[in-house]
């Protein structure tokens, strides 16, 4: 998850099994709303930036030729 998400820029991060850790970044979000619109647009703007559809068959096309030759 951790190349997914970015701590503190598109999300929170913790630590795997750490129920505490989870419950402070969910309240985290609850005490500051705005924060939750932050990492939300900055998440979406990554999400179009690295799975954009035309690069994404650029690349696949990339690879069919490569395969052919």
């Amino acid at each position: 998850c951790i190349d997914v998400v970015q701590d503190q820029i598109d999300g929170l991060v913790v630590p795997v099994k750490s129920t505490k850790e989870l419950s402070l970044a969910m309240k985290k979000y609850l005490d500051d709303p705005n924060l939750i619109k932050v990492h939300s647009r900055s998440a979406k703007k990554k999400g179009f930036r690295r799975f954009d559809i035309n690069k994404i068959n650029t690349k696949f096309l990339k690879v069919i030729d490569e395969k052919r030759d």
